[in-house]
């Protein structure tokens, strides 16, 4: 990992700018670049506009997300496997869709797929559980 790392960040500083290219690297490398990848989203979150009288849906089709996935909620979902960072992605991801409702049936199906029990959880004492609760 310290090997690529250094590789890593100068290729992100050269296509950050670039939201297409930014999200494909992100997509791949997230995990070798977690602060760079929540500083990403930080920022485009900040960049969109709060929502004047946001309307909350909170249901959603068994198959409404089997192709058609939000970028933002795609890379947070990631650190939902994580410890480390799951706290900001929470936080992340709860100001996003305070920003654009719609994605808020996504990030429900997103954290029910992420953060269900499983035999890992119990190595953590189901740290990823009670940080969501917590929340």
């Amino acid at each position: 990992m310290d090997k690529v790392k250094p590789h890593l960040v100068k290729f992100w500083n050269l296509i950050k700018g670039n939201d297409q290219q930014a999200i494909n690297v992100l997509n791949t490398f997230w995990f070798y670049l977690p602060l760079e990848t929540l500083e990403y989203i930080l920022n485009r979150v900040n960049a969109i506009p709060e929502a004047k009288s946001p309307e909350y849906i909170l249901t959603y089709e068994v198959n409404d997300f089997a192709y058609d996935h939000d970028a933002i909620i795609e890379l947070l979902g990631d650190f939902l496997r994580s410890t480390e960072y799951l706290k900001y992605a929470l936080e992340l991801a709860t100001e996003y869709v305070k920003r654009e409702p719609v994605h808020l049936p996504e990030l429900i199906h997103k954290i029910l797929e992420k953060l269900t029990y499983d035999w890992r959880d119990e190595r953590t004492g189901f740290f990823r559980q009670e940080t969501l609760i917590d929340f």
